[in-house]
């Protein structure tokens, strides 16, 4: 077993000479799901002993909730810096029933997505003078715009009491069956109208706070290096999507908008920019003893994870639903957006610093937001003879 260890800010591995799986695996059987909320909700701001593997797991035998349906549970904590979204998604599959079909599933859809992305010679050329001419100033650009834009302010309306530093959690699932009708009328893809209905919710939430209706709002979206294994943090980088505080025409005129983004993303050497810039800037502030370079000043962080396939199972029983929640860098954003697709929901995930959404109502409100961001694009385009939609809170 290993555990991480740095020169300046490059990661590599390191035996652990003294590992012992009492210390990373225990037993909690609690019943009371408001009380193992707070204790998940701790482990989330619980610092990682030094020198020991970055993981933990937890079971929960008795973790019996009548809204989700759920008899037991597992919680999986694991540092950020051990992979990105796909390879934590790869540790859950590998902690599971072995499924040969789904594995090849999944090894045929990565061949594919590999394959649509393989360049001929001219692409790569174009994309070499990309990488030199436009991919530096447009990088650069894109993070000004970064720092320039709209910040989550505090509700002063609100009666809570701050309190101490902490994190708020929300989660609720969603019908992807109603994503997926709304992706296909507008015409853009599932994930541009999930980052629309997120966005447009935390613009509705500084809206509400007396924030300034002009300039952006930025999220820093997570993307992964589809060549890579997965294996620590250097798989994954931010790449800023600009959303306007200005109400646009239409609410569809903002998927438009972050359906080209995407596409900008997605075919041009912008990527290869935002990786060098990441890399670079990482090597810099480990020159000064800093491995904290997340901006503070973009809006939030908006991560989205897909799993494919059937439902996975452990010891035959289904998993019904996954929560996948992170931790802040305090004093950092504000807000942490992270959704999942699976077994035919939107698991929609919020993790709120108690600084900005100083309890669960506040942090809930952004969740509806969301949801009513989906039923107005739905909206505008369903007749009375449309299937209604059930929601799952």
């Amino acid at each position: 077993m290993c555990t991480l260890t740095r020169w300046m800010s490059v990661y590599f591995w390191q035996k652990c000479d003294d590992f012992q799986i009492s210390n990373h695996v225990c037993l909690n059987e609690e019943s009371d799901p408001a009380k193992l909320s707070l204790v998940l909700t701790d482990l989330l701001q619980k610092s990682y002993p030094i020198g020991k593997p970055l993981w933990e797991i937890v079971s929960l035998p008795n973790y019996a909730h009548v809204e989700y349906g759920t008899f037991s549970a597992v919680g999986i904590r694991m540092h950020h810096t051990l992979g990105d979204g796909l390879a934590l998604m790869n540790l859950v599959r590998d902690l599971c029933d072995k499924d040969v079909a789904l594995d090849e599933e999944m090894n045929r859809l990565l061949k594919a997505v590999r394959k649509n992305n393989t360049l001929n010679f001219w692409e790569k050329m174009c994309y070499l003078f990309q990488l030199i001419f436009i991919a530096p100033s447009e990088t650069l650009y894109c993070w000004l715009q970064g720092i320039n834009s709209q910040s989550i302010p505090h509700d002063f309306k609100e009666d809570a009491d701050i309190g101490p530093d902490g994190i708020i959690i929300v989660s609720t699932l969603i019908d992807l069956t109603l994503l997926k009708r709304i992706s296909k009328k507008i015409g853009a893809k599932v994930t541009s109208v999930i980052h629309a209905g997120v966005a447009g919710a935390v613009r509705r939430t500084i809206l509400d706070r007396g924030g300034d209706p002009r300039g952006d709002s930025t999220a820093v979206y997570s993307f992964p290096k589809l060549n890579h294994p997965g294996l620590l943090l250097n798989n994954v980088f931010g790449v800023p999507l600009i959303i306007p505080m200005s109400p646009e025409a239409d609410i569809f005129q903002r998927v438009r908008n972050i359906s080209k983004q995407f596409d900008r993303i997605l075919h041009s050497a912008l990527p290869m920019g935002m990786i060098a810039n990441c890399n670079i800037f990482g090597l810099l502030l480990g020159v000064v003893g800093q491995t904290r370079f997340m901006p503070n000043r973009c809006t939030y962080i908006h991560t989205n994870l897909a799993y494919f396939g059937e439902p996975i199972k452990m010891f035959g029983t289904i998993l019904e639903r996954g929560v996948i929640v992170a931790g802040l860098q305090r004093k950092k954003n504000p807000l942490i957006v992270m959704t999942e697709s699976y077994n035919g929901k939107l698991g929609l995930n919020l993790v709120g610093d108690k600084g900005v959404f100083p309890d669960e109502k506040s942090l809930s409100r952004v969740a509806s937001y969301v949801e009513d961001e989906f039923k107005l694009m739905d909206g505008q385009f369903t007749n009375c003879n449309a299937a209604p939609v059930t929601y799952f809170v």
